[in-house]
């Protein structure tokens, strides 16, 4: 069995439920992309100005 809490929500599912194998690969994917990405922004940039870079595009 596998338990999972999102949004306040306990979810059971069978330890080898094809969906949430889906899930993990797809998550695993995502956490790979962040990894790769960590420490390559650029500290010396405010948050106030970088959401003026980022706002209404």
């Amino acid at each position: 069995m596998v338990f999972t809490v999102e949004n306040g929500k306990l979810t059971v599912a069978p330890k080898n439920d094809p969906l949430h194998e889906q899930e993990r690969q797809r998550l695993e994917g995502f956490m790979a992309r962040l990894r790769r990405i960590e420490g390559t922004g650029d500290p010396s940039i405010d948050a106030d100005v970088l959401m003026g870079m980022t706002r209404d595009r």
